[in-house]
């Protein structure tokens, strides 16, 4: 059996990527009923498995798809009066293969005509079950839950003053933190955000699941898709104060409300899903696949975390890895170092370049490295030097011109970029105390490693061929 992969884009720290596990979760729990092993990461991809890709509008190398079978999942609202995407998530939609929620947001990338859409509805494992309290008891009247612009902020104080409390959170809220708050609601409200006003499934999918009734302002032109025709409990611009100063909240809401969640469950996506899933095996026949390692290597997770199209190397298991490796300990001469040498590039982070072990992991990136080879990283200056530029340069010196200090006679680095930047990276004339080195791995010349030579006390030579020095406790030193 084919397995699945479900990635889940996530620029570093980016909490809104948090939304996109609603989507994932479903998709694996359907396609776990049709008998597809399913597996979620983030920013990660699988070999061997089928890519499900959420949020590539956040940012996704389209190069990846030529190693890894990747179908792209739209969730946003696209065309005129839409989400601004750009035009290369447009292009990676319409050169790929990818399915979408919403027909209309084809014709913004034109497509595949024969790809069925991805519906989202049902979702029974976020049920509560005999937990659920009765929609009588619940202590929030609305819940809004989502971002605001003006247009929605209008219309929620146009609400409240129906007499009808709106609940928000102060900041970004998902998964389990927000679901309490759903579970506690009389109704989650529904307000458009673009022009396009199309449907809000992901929202009204993890809300109606949980037994909490999904109130929203009526589509424009288009009918909602089943089953939210049924399942919605539908308001019209124009008719606020009937709705929630004498509807909402009456023993004729909470029945309606009921009525549509048993039309809501009733509904089984399975059909659908499985269409999805036999698009994807089908597009996967037509697609090559190119072998190979990533060729950059990222040995920062602790402030980068994981990055796609990369190897990500740290000591910390917990991280999840590509390579758990501590790059501050020489590197054992493995097979699996000889299958990664030759990189293009590694990215080391912040480096302390008066610490021992940061010599270590200048060995091991010498190693790792092709000949061409960048080596990028971070370093501090000590506040009690003032001299920054003498200071950088004294300190790249046992690796760039005076090499022979590190033991190397082979390669060495040669320096492409210092640029001193501030706290938060960018580059600045000001602040000199850290900056962003680029260092090249180069092969040493004759001339340089005659030279080099000439500086090294053993001259360069391996044990077996030195003289042997005598030893010094045979020594009688008193006469």
């Amino acid at each position: 059996m084919k397995q699945a992969h479900l990635c889940v884009i996530q620029p570093w720290g980016y909490v809104h990527s948090l939304g996109f596990l609603d989507q994932a979760r479903y998709l694996r729990y359907h396609l776990g009923r049709i008998g597809v092993p399913t597996s979620i990461g983030k920013n990660r991809l699988k070999h061997g498995a089928i890519n499900f890709v959420f949020g590539a509008h956040l940012g996704f190398d389209s190069q990846l798809t030529r190693q890894f079978a990747c179908v792209f999942v739209n969730l946003e609202q696209l065309g005129n009066g839409g989400a601004s995407v750009g035009q290369h998530y447009l292009r990676l939609l319409s050169g790929n293969s990818s399915i979408d929620y919403d027909a209309h947001n084809l014709r913004a990338y034109s497509g595949p005509k024969h790809a069925p859409l991805l519906e989202f509805v049902n979702a029974p494992y976020l049920h509560p079950g005999p937990e659920l309290m009765p929609l009588e008891e619940r202590p929030i009247d609305l819940l809004f839950v989502g971002s605001v612009n003006q247009r929605r902020m209008e219309l929620i104080r146009a609400i409240e003053a129906c007499g009808v409390t709106v609940a928000q959170f102060d900041g970004a809220v998902y998964g389990p933190e927000r679901d309490s708050y759903v579970r506690q609601a009389k109704a989650v409200l529904n307000v458009h955000f673009y022009e396009t006003a199309r449907f809000a499934q992901a929202r009204a999918s993890f809300v109606l699941s949980q037994g909490t009734p999904f109130v929203s302002e009526q589509q424009r032109s288009d009918r909602a898709p089943a089953p939210y025709e049924q399942s919605t409990l539908w308001f019209g611009l124009g008719e606020l104060r009937p709705f929630f100063a004498d509807y909402f909240a009456s023993e004729r809401f909470y029945d309606d409300a009921r009525k549509a969640h048993a039309a809501f469950t009733a509904y089984d996506p399975l059909p659908r899903v499985r269409a999805v899933w036999d698009y994807a095996l089908e597009c996967e026949k037509s697609r090559v696949r190119e072998g190979g390692l990533p060729r950059w290597m990222n040995a920062d997770m602790a402030r980068r975390g994981y990055c796609l199209g990369q190897i990500n190397a740290d000591p910390v298991a917990g991280r999840i890895p590509d390579w758990m490796v501590d790059l501050r300990r020489p590197l054992p001469l493995t097979a699996e170092l000889e299958a990664l040498a030759g990189l293009e590039g590694m990215t080391l982070g912040e480096l302390d370049l008066r610490l021992p072990n940061t010599a270590t992991m200048f060995d091991n990136a010498l190693i790792l490295l092709e000949v061409g080879g960048l080596l990028v990283f971070e370093a501090v200056r000590p506040r009690e030097r003032d001299d920054a530029d003498a200071w950088i340069e004294s300190e790249l010196g046992p690796y760039t011109r005076e090499f022979w200090r590190s033991q190397w006679l082979e390669y060495r680095f040669q320096v492409k970029h210092v640029g001193w930047c501030d706290k938060t990276g960018r580059p600045s004339t000001q602040e000199r105390q850290r900056c962003r080195v680029v260092l090249q791995k180069v092969g040493c010349s004759l001339h340089e490693r005659t030279r080099a030579r000439a500086q090294l006390e053993d001259f360069g030579l391996v044990p077996d061929v030195y003289e042997e020095l005598p030893n010094l406790e045979a020594l009688d030193v008193s006469a």
